[in-house]
Order: structure tokens, then sequence, then C-alpha cells
């Protein structure tokens, strides 16, 4: 399936690729893509290389389980009467917002005892932007195109067209150095439960030689969540 990669006009996908030259990929990659298949593999964000799992999970574990149900989750989402965009942008909508950025808005801000809003979700907005043609979404690059079109004149250009900054913080500082000690203190230790299901000499391999990426702090960071959780309902 070549009809993902034809969104994309060839100068776009070489300087996302070669120019950027970033390692987490982006939703121009990601769209840029032989397939939508290949959408799923690579989204890093909620799905790991089966090479990966082979060695993170142990035998017997990995035998029980089914190392590409998260593949077949966004292939599931697959509606072939949509466009490209609007495919990615439909899973990204059943997926990725209900099940990550939507939970983790709500836990923060009701442990401060606030009542966050998204005047985005309304669901005449959401209606009419699903009518809206991908080409007025994406355009030369540039991401939410009628959005930023619409507010120039009423916002200033540089915050229209600022590059996105997201909300990270410096997780592999943290990990590979502050807290360094006491990670591995509780994910290699002989008492630790998650022996029963992953490799812990894979993961001493990820705390002590790890790889760059920020997927790859990510992953350490579900493990070490993996451990507590065990520990906090089943130790």
């Amino acid at each position: 399936l070549n009809w993902v990669s034809r969104l994309l006009p060839r100068w776009s996908r070489n300087l996302v690729k070669v120019g950027l030259n970033r390692h987490w990929p982006t939703l121009a990659d990601l769209i840029s893509q032989p397939g939508f298949g290949q959408y799923a593999a690579a989204y890093l964000g909620l799905n790991s290389p089966l090479s990966f799992k082979q060695s993170l999970y142990n035998q017997e574990f990995f035998s029980r389980i089914d190392p590409l149900a998260t593949q077949s989750l966004f292939l599931a989402q697959l509606r072939p009467q949509l466009q490209p965009l609007d495919n990615i942008l439909l899973t990204d909508f059943h997926l990725y917002l209900t099940q990550v950025l939507l939970p983790k808005v709500d836990i923060a801000s009701m442990a401060h005892g606030l009542e966050v809003r998204s005047p985005f979700l309304d669901q005449e907005l959401v209606q009419f932007c699903a009518k809206i043609p991908a080409s007025w979404k994406l355009r030369r690059g540039v991401g939410k195109y009628i959005l930023k079109k619409s507010l120039e004149g009423i916002l200033p250009h540089e915050i229209i067209y600022r590059p996105k900054m997201g909300f990270g913080f410096p997780l592999g500082q943290w990990l590979r150095h502050e807290w360094k000690k006491d990670v591995s203190h509780i994910l290699l230790n002989k008492k630790a439960l998650l022996k029963n299901y992953l490799n812990q000499k894979f993961i001493a391999g990820l705390i002590n030689h790890p790889q760059s990426g920020e997927h790859n702090d990510r992953r350490l960071w579900r493990i070490l969540m993996f451990e507590l959780w065990l520990k906090n309902y089943f130790g």
C-alpha cells in the first residue's frame, strides 16, 4: 500500500527524515510510511518492536501472550473509505486521546481539585472537523493548517506558528542519574515480582547501557511502574 506515502510531497518527506533527524516518529514520519500497518508498528508510544518484547519478556510469559496485540488494536481502527490522514486522526482519537492524554489530565487535575475542560472536544466541533478535507488539516508540512490560518490577525504570528513544546520532563536524566541507584534496587532485586514475567538481565542492560531516544526512557519508566504496581496489589 503506497497511498499513505502520496499524502506528503517528496520534499516534505525528505525534510522530515533527513533534515529533522528525530528519533521519535512525528505525525509527518508516520503518514509518510507506505501503509497503515507501518503506522501501527511505528507508533512507539503504545507499541514496542517484537524483538524488544522477546528480549524483555521471559520465555514462559512470552508464550502466553499475543505479542502483536497492540498492532492489531491499531489495525482494527482502519477505515478504508477514509483518507490516510483522517484514518490516523481517528485512531489517535479512539486510542491515544482516550487512553493516554485525557486520563493523564483528569488524574493530575483532580488531584488538585481542578475541573479541566477541553473545548476542542465539543461534540459539534469534533463532528465538524471530521468533515474538513485532509488538505485543510495538513498542508506543506504545517499541521492544524485551517486552525492556524483562522487565527491569523487575531493572535501574533510567533504564537500561532511556534513549535510544539509539550509538557515533557527530564525522565531519562532522572532514571539514569538521580534515581539510578533506587531504580536498580527496585527492578534488579531478587525479590522483585516482575521476575515472574520479565528478564532482569535485559532490564539491567536498559539501566546500565541506555540507548538514546525518549521511547527508551518511557519503556524503563513503564517497567518501573509495573513493578511498583505488582508490589502494591500483589506483594
